[in-house]
């Protein structure tokens, strides 16, 4: 009966640390193509630590970094603003420990 005991223990535990290995954390937003500039802005702003982007994000304009954040991209294509003419600084990053993978950019 004890040995018993000791297995459903460990079975239990090993579910919790399978659990707790998750890709994606409660504490992840999920950004997709349909969010605007000014709502990513404000997802990027409020103190998300990962932000992951997933789809196709048209026309985009400069998005604004002052934090520590991880932006990673899950099948996420982003395509510059087309109506701005010129060179167009896609991430203004002015802090340290900003992370940037997986994403590819256009135009």
């Amino acid at each position: 009966m004890r040995l018993n005991r000791k297995i459903i223990l460990f079975s239990f535990f090993l579910v919790l640390v399978f659990l707790s290995l998750s890709s994606v954390t409660s504490a992840d937003v999920i950004v997709t193509g349909s969010n605007t500039t000014t709502e990513i802005q404000s997802i990027i702003s409020g103190g998300t630590e990962d932000i992951v982007l997933e789809g196709n994000f048209n026309n985009l304009s400069t998005l604004n970094i002052n934090r520590s954040i991880k932006i990673s991209g899950n099948n996420a294509i982003i395509t510059r603003n087309s109506s701005v003419s010129g060179s167009l600084t896609l991430f203004n990053i002015t802090a340290s420990n900003v992370i940037i993978e997986n994403l590819i950019i256009r135009g």
